[in-house]
């Protein structure tokens, strides 16, 4: 018995709650809601068939839907109308939001949505929090897993008088072991606790609603592993490193690390101060009715945050499994940000009427977003093994000599140069937005919407080097005033039959932005200003991103037994800033080699350098009832993604060192035109089959996803073969008021990899069949899950 308890294990909270969202409340990659009546079909607001809240990677936060662009860290979870975050860095969205039994109404915005009434690319994830209801009830959820997580929580709402006053208190703790690796510096990926208490006064036109959240989070944000090179899109495990047991984090939990002015210091990723995320939100949220018909919805959250992120990701792209008396060695990055100073507010004021067949909205917004921030840096060597050691070797005349890092000898471990920076920037948004959702007689329905925002952006920081020697200078300040970002939106619904008909949509999102530049000369080699030291950050750059996208098909209804939407979707991003322009100067790799010291001298940054990607794919949905207590659910999306106009170019000047050695000059190209984009597959499938029995009492439930083959690099160079993700369960109704849960996920078992290989922008086909391993990214090892969650 204690073998099967320990077995089956639990159901993330986010699955967990009296209604059945987890599973029966899905989004579609079709941006087109098929009702289940046969006469009536609208554009919807907010997609319906995809397992959102089934992740793959960490049980933790949602899924990233795949919209045929690469994810760039934006997405976006409201809680009662607005975002819970402003911008992920570092601001972890999940150090603010959980999905517990204080929320209702989860879902997913489609993406048109998502860009009218936020201004962002993707498709939210939103969430209410529970009114206040007349009599006291309760909602608690347990959940255990195979691999020692639990997680405990509990909402209990009511009234406080007779006049339509009453409360909502909750509650929710977490112990995540994640993918059950062991860190040995913490027993815990996520622990995590929220507090939520609020009040609500309900009246004759509405309701108000006062809301305070506290969360106090501790997430491990790396998710890398090292893995063996077998060939042909074939990844496996190497002889040290145990997936779903090992961790690629240093055991000690001690990182060696530079701040802004190039002092070598130790930070502890136990410690508060590096890992701990507070965050104090308060919500005004309230409703009113108009006796002229108007409806008014608004939302103000204001929030305090202590942000933290630690990111330990890979250098150097081919480790050497073999190096250091067989253990291996991988040049590695840390990105460190202690506790940040964030402050933001953001208030959302909506109107919608009806006015004969017309649905009218409008609303404005208004977003502040203030962060003082440090982030520091280190770049070292680690062991390739499970919980590395960080080391560094020094040739002697009678060999080389290893030393370890013990916690105290940062200077000696650490590479020179990789600095740290301090930034103070601050964002203020307003924006208005309208759209109109109406009918021209029995067949056409349409909707159009727009949202113009109006911008200010203030920049403050240090002028940080990538060198040897710390700047120390006055900061450099820029203001980007008056910029506009602008949104618009449509779609159409034509019905040809009763049953048949055509669909068409559009949105257009354009958007501001800044990065940063060094100067440089003609042939784009930034200038030394003391030496060869140059400063990374000092011409400020203005950068618009459009993204477009357009899609139409046909949809077909047969009642409440077949729904299918297909439909030919194209989208574009255009100016995006590529992460990785540090190229390596070839002649000197080839002559010099990655001799300590040297290691820097013979790579440079060319960036900025703007690309554009390109998608067009066709995807066909369908929901179907084909008897009583079986649903099915199918997606199929065949696309293209692609890089376009995307090449690099360097030049580097012969350069002498104070090593007795000169790098030599050298000067090459790269194009990444017309190449698959890394993340993403052309092939995608999603079938979700479930099945009702035991008097509708249990139901059994599959959710089976499929990735072609993806690639590693934009050279196309190194692939990965396609993979499954798998999860299934059976949901047992014991009473109206229990639910016991039993989930499987990875039920297949398999051991896929996925995510960009770090700096292999220059991995030829030579160079990728000279790999032996790769550090990447890895999906969950198969785990079990239970749980309970109870109504009262």
């Amino acid at each position: 018995m204690k073998k099967l308890l320990s077995a089956l294990c639990v159901v993330l909270v986010f699955g967990m709650s009296k209604q059945v969202y987890s599973q029966e409340q899905k989004d579609s990659a079709s941006e087109v809601k098929t009702q289940q009546t046969t006469d009536t079909l609208i554009s919807k607001k907010e997609e319906k068939n995809r397992n959102v809240m089934l992740n793959a990677e960490n049980s933790t936060g949602p899924r990233n839907v795949n919209i045929g662009l690469p994810f760039r860290g934006d997405l976006v979870i409201a809680e009662n109308g607005v975002p819970v975050v402003y911008y992920f860095y570092p601001t972890n969205p999940l150090a603010a939001w959980r999905k517990d039994n204080s929320l209702t109404k989860l879902g997913l915005l489609s993406f048109e949505e998502g860009a009218l009434l936020y201004g962002k690319v993707g498709n939210p994830v939103r969430s209410f929090t529970r009114d206040a209801s007349r009599k006291h009830q309760g909602y608690a959820s347990i959940a255990l897993t195979s691999n020692g997580t639990s997680r405990y929580d509990a909402t209990f709402t009511g009234p406080l008088n007779k006049k339509g006053l009453g409360y909502i208190v909750s509650a929710y703790k977490n112990f995540d072991k994640g993918n059950g690796i062991n860190y040995q510096y913490t027993d815990w990926y996520d622990n995590t606790s929220l507090g939520k208490i609020g009040i609500q006064q309900k009246y004759n036109k509405g309701s108000v609603k006062l809301i305070y959240k506290i969360v106090d989070s501790k997430i491990i944000m790396s998710n890398y592993v090292p893995l063996k090179n077998d060939g042909d899109g074939e990844f496996s495990e190497l002889p040290t490193f145990d997936l779903g047991k090992d961790s690629y984090i240093p055991g000690s939990g001690l990182i060696p690390y530079r701040d802004a002015y190039g002092n070598a210091k130790v930070a502890n990723l136990d410690d508060d101060k590096f890992s701990q995320s507070l965050s104090h939100n308060i919500y005004l949220v309230g409703d009113h009715q108009f006796d002229n018909g108007w409806d008014m919805e608004y939302t103000s959250l204001f929030q305090k945050m202590k942000g933290t992120m630690g990111v330990i990701f890979p250098l150097s792209t081919n480790i050497d499994p073999d190096a250091n008396g067989g253990i291996g060695s991988q040049l590695t990055l840390n990105q460190l940000i202690p506790q940040a100073d964030v402050t933001m507010s953001n208030s959302r004021l909506q109107f919608t009427k009806k006015i004969g067949t017309h649905r009218l909205r409008a609303g404005g917004q208004y977003q502040m977003f203030h962060r003082e921030y440090e982030t520091l840096t280190g770049m070292y060597t680690m062991t390739v093994e499970a919980n590395p050691r960080i080391y560094t070797a020094q040739r002697t005349a009678t060999g080389t000599v290893i030393t370890y890092f013990d916690g105290t000898n940062a200077e000696e471990v650490l590479s020179s140069g990789n600095n740290g920076k301090v930034d103070d920037n601050q964002v203020n948004k307003a924006a208005l937005y309208f759209s109109d959702d109406f009918s021209l007689g029995n067949r056409l329905d349409l909707g159009l919407g727009f949202r113009i925002e109006h911008q200010n952006y203030k920049e403050t920081h240090d002028q940080f080097n990538s060198n040897e020697a710390a700047v120390e200078s006055e900061f450099i300040e820029y203001e980007q005033k008056d910029k506009f970002n602008k949104v618009a939106v449509g779609n159409l619904v034509f019905k040809l039959t009763k049953n048949f008909g055509v669909i068409a949509d559009g949105c257009y999102n354009s958007y501001w932005d800044i990065f940063w530049d060094s100067k440089r000369g003609s042939e784009g080699t930034p200038i030394p200003e003391d030496g060869n030291t140059y400063t990374r950050s000092t011409i400020p750059t203005d950068n618009e991103i459009v993204v477009t996208k357009y899609g139409a098909g046909v949809y077909f209804n047969i009642g409440s037994k077949l729904n299918l939407v297909s439909k030919i979707t194209g989208i574009k991003k255009a100016n995006v800033k590529s992460t990785e322009t540090t190229l390596y100067n070839a002649s000197a790799e080839a002559s010099l080699g990655q001799m300590a010291g040297l290691a820097q001298l013979v790579r440079d940054d060319f960036g900025p350098e703007l690309y554009d990607i390109q998608t067009l794919g066709w995807t066909t949905d369908i929901v179907a009832n084909p008897f009583k207590n079986f649903n099915i659910h199918f997606l199929i999306t065949l696309q293209n993604p692609q890089y376009k106009n995307y090449s690099l170019s360097y030049k580097f000047d012969a350069t002498p060192t104070p090593y007795g050695v000169t790098v030599p000059a050298g000067e090459g190209s790269y194009n990444y035109s017309n190449n698959q984009v890394t993340q993403l597959s052309k092939v995608l499938l999603e079938i979700d089959p479930s099945y009702k029995f035991f008097q509708g009492k249990m139901k059994a439930w599959l959710s089976l996803r499929y990735f072609g083959k993806q690639y590693g690099n934009a050279l196309n160079t190194v692939s990965y073969k396609p993979w499954w993700e798998s999860f299934g369960g059976l949901d047992y109704n014991m009473s109206r008021n229990v639910i016991l849960k039993f989930k499987v996920t990875n039920f297949l078992d398999q051991r896929g990899i996925k995510g960009d290989l770090v700096n292999s922008m220059q991995m030829d086909v030579a160079k990728a069949e000279q790999l032996k391993a790769v550090v990447a990214s890895a999906i969950r090892p198969r785990q079990f899950e239970l749980s309970v969650d109870f109504k009262f």
